[in-house]
């Protein structure tokens, strides 16, 4: 899947500012920090559940939550 996602065209990915992913018995965990709601959407929706559907993968579930702040490399 992540080799799909990273050859597929889709969004690009510029906006997206923290991805962490991991593997579990029963799935993976994908946390991302977008800085604004609508790119990610149009990611999931263009990039993201057509690869989860050509590998026949369940829906993934998703939830919103506001980061109030964050740092970036440049400490702004």
């Amino acid at each position: 899947m992540t080799k799909q996602l990273e050859l597929g065209g889709g969004p690009r990915l510029s906006r997206r500012l923290y991805h962490w992913m991991r593997a579990y018995p029963d799935g993976v965990r994908v946390i991302e920090i977008w800085p604004d709601i609508r790119p990610f959407v149009r990611f999931l929706d263009r990039a993201v559940r057509p690869v989860v559907s050509s590998l026949r993968l369940s829906e993934p579930k998703v939830s919103f939550h506001p980061v109030p702040n964050y740092l970036t490399d440049d400490g702004v």
